[in-house]
């Protein structure tokens, strides 16, 4: 993640650089399609870092020319809206997507990070769940999978049942994210600048 981080800030600051050198509407719409591509992949980052609040005002804020013209970005916002509403399967069954191989990482991650948290609200919701349940709350399409995963968090599987037993997760010490919230922050304020002024050269 910090690697991608990385390569969003670098482009961050081409991107600042050409606009402010651009005077024509030529290079102007080379810059929106430039936006386009940070604006994917700052989508997925304030998404892997649970920022979800922010990730809908960002949605609100990008021009409503990219997002026709960006099939991946349209669909990045069904993964983020699913999450807004707490939709999980409907949130996988955006996942899965033929992604561009600059967005691919961080949908994985993105996908790791929801399993993650969807399983911490299972422990503490159930006492017992059928594995068929597990499977499509943590987006497993085979049970099998379900079944190593939960295993793996230490709760006990009946597979003669068909039943899982959560237990809880709160002293489980969870990886902390790789993404730069400071980092975040100065990409969220690029994209506004570079939306604003964009806006105003094509108008």
């Amino acid at each position: 993640m910090d690697a991608l981080v990385g390569t969003l800030t670098t482009k961050r600051a081409e991107l600042l650089t050409a606009h402010a050198s651009a005077s024509d509407r030529e290079t102007a719409h080379q810059l929106v399609q430039e936006l386009k591509s940070v604006s994917e992949e700052l989508e997925l980052v304030i998404a892997a870092s649970t920022n979800l609040n922010d990730a809908r005002f960002l949605w609100k804020r990008i021009p409503i020319e990219i997002k026709q013209s960006s099939e991946e970005l349209r669909n990045i916002w069904e993964v983020g809206k699913a999450l807004w509403q707490r939709n999980f399967a409907a949130a996988y069954a955006a996942m899965d997507y033929d992604w561009s191989p600059s967005l691919q990482g961080l949908v994985e991650a993105l996908k790791i990070s929801t399993r993650d948290d969807v399983a911490e609200l299972l422990s503490q919701a159930y006492s017992t769940i059928s594995i068929s349940d597990v499977a499509l709350a943590l987006g497993f399409t085979r049970h099998e999978n379900a079944i190593h995963y939960c295993s793996s968090l230490g709760w006990e599987v009946s597979v003669e049942n068909q039943l899982i037993l959560p237990k809880p997760l709160a002293n489980v010490c969870r990886k902390p994210s790789n993404v730069d919230l400071d980092q975040l922050d100065i990409l969220s304020k690029a994209v506004l600048h570079l939306e604003r002024n964009t806006v105003l050269k094509l108008s």
